[in-house]
């Protein structure tokens, strides 16, 4: 376990990444799937949609996910995303057993 001044940056600000629980559940799913809508987050998670949007943000901003892909849909602008982070020890943290296929 990696704790405080211990590791180097990057594994402090992925720790710091995952503290809420609605960003693990995010990162989760989002490195299970093959690309993912913030949409399609908030209705599997049944969390609304500008709370998803909020954190899908966060973890875009510090590197954990990846816009892969933008597409226009019913005159707004859907936004893709997939994993962008595949350390073993986050994928065990995550509970996801083996690394995604890519």
């Amino acid at each position: 376990m990696v704790t405080e001044g211990q590791g180097d940056g990057r594994t402090q600000e992925i720790l710091t990444a995952i503290r809420h629980p609605v960003r693990r559940e995010i990162l989760k799913r989002v490195i299970e799937s093959d690309r993912i809508t913030p949409t399609e987050l908030a209705v599997a998670m049944q969390e609304p949609l500008s709370n998803v949007s909020y954190h899908v943000r966060h973890l875009h901003d510090h590197n954990m996910i990846a816009l892969v892909d933008t597409e226009q849909r019913r005159g707004s602008l859907a936004h893709f995303y997939k994993g962008a982070e595949n350390e073993p020890w986050l994928l065990h943290l995550l509970g996801i057993r083996h690394p995604p296929l890519t």
